[in-house]
């Protein structure tokens, strides 16, 4: 289920996968249990999606809780990074103008969701 009212802890793997051997994509891996998380994974914990809309998968990382609320955005091949509230451009990656002017857009009409998910996670 997508849309406000969803908060997803994992992104669905791809199904062409074998289940022992499918990356744990977006779920943090307990150490001995289940496949071997890669090294970025390892670093950042779980990767809780908080909306996926036109293509636009907004997230953050379990272990940046002591930075600043944010959510990174990532379409296609490209990725960005914008603090909560207010909504300012950190980076963005392999993202065309329009497609930095549409996740910017984006986010401010999710920010009050993004922000309250943000401080839920973080106990804050």
């Amino acid at each position: 289920m997508n849309g406000p009212g969803a908060f997803a802890t994992a992104v669905t793997p791809d199904a062409g996968w074998p289940s022992s051997t499918r990356p744990a994509i977006g779920r943090r891996i307990e150490p001995g249990r289940g496949p071997v998380a890669t090294r970025s994974e390892s670093k950042t914990g779980a990767v809780p999606t908080l909306l996926e809309v036109e293509g636009f998968r907004f997230y953050f990382f379990s272990l940046e809780r002591n930075e600043p609320p944010h959510v990174h955005v990532r379409e296609g091949g490209g990725k960005a990074k914008l603090w909560l509230p207010p909504v300012e451009l950190v980076y963005a990656r392999r993202f065309t103008k329009a497609e930095v002017r549409r996740a910017r857009e984006l986010t401010q009409k999710h920010a009050a969701y993004f922000f309250q998910r943000w401080n839920e996670y973080f106990h804050r």
